[in-house]
């Protein structure tokens, strides 16, 4: 049986976390749909199409770069977050911001995509994720699906091995491509496309007017124009 002094103690770290999680929701520029009191925290948004999620973005303080490093294999971190000495092993950056891509070819989901980016509050730094609902069902954005080529049997019944290039209209838009391994190449892409950061993204002004912005909303003029007269 739990002692009274263990449950006291329980519920004491779970309204200490609770007490964090709200203070970081409260510093955010708009409520977020959740709050994970990580030791970096992330904060989560879920809106509908890519507009949406750049307009979030334009509406943060200042930005705060990640940068990829190569320890075993890659990742994306801003330097507060990377591990000690990994300043010998950084190979890109500075970016601002990731748009990323899960390309599934199996199953009801279909590609889903996330706008990803660091920023301050006071006193912590704070990782913000949009993920994007896109116009296709249960959400799939197959506007931004990877591209691939195939190698299949001599009869073309099976399907070998794909080979995936990322999608064409977002690798024109970034300024850099990631692609990461899933476990199942034949049925499962991830990409990470990312934009350089610039002044106007680590000043206090936040990033309304940076050329990942700007970037990103030529991007969502041509996966998701307006009609005209709305």
């Amino acid at each position: 049986m739990k002692s009274i002094e263990e449950l006291k103690a329980e519920q004491a770290k779970q309204l200490a976390n609770l007490e964090r999680e709200h203070a970081i929701a409260d510093a955010m520029p708009t409520p977020p749909h959740t709050v994970h009191a990580f030791s970096t925290p992330w904060v989560i948004y879920k809106v509908k199409g890519l507009r949406a999620a750049v307009d979030l973005f334009a509406q943060f303080p200042a930005v705060v770069p990640c940068w990829t490093a190569l320890d075993g294999c890659r990742y994306l971190q801003p330097l507060a977050d990377m591990k000690p000495n990994a300043a010998d092993r950084i190979d890109g950056g500075p970016y601002a911001v990731v748009l990323e891509v899960e390309t599934v070819l199996e199953g009801p989901g279909g590609p889903g995509a996330k706008l990803f980016w660091w920023s301050t509050a006071p006193g912590f730094l704070v990782c913000v994720r949009v993920e994007i609902e896109g116009p296709g069902y249960i959400g799939a954005y197959w506007a931004m699906a990877s591209d691939y080529h195939e190698d299949r049997s001599p009869r073309g019944r099976v399907v070998r091995s794909r080979h995936w290039k990322g999608n064409t209209v977002l690798r024109a838009a970034a300024d850099r491509v990631f692609a990461w391994a899933t476990g199942d190449s034949l049925t499962r892409a991830r990409h990470s496309y990312v934009w350089q950061a610039d002044h106007e993204e680590t000043a206090d002004t936040g990033a309304d007017m940076s050329h990942a912005l700007a970037m990103l909303q030529n991007l969502a003029d041509e996966l998701e124009p307006v009609e005209s007269g709305k």
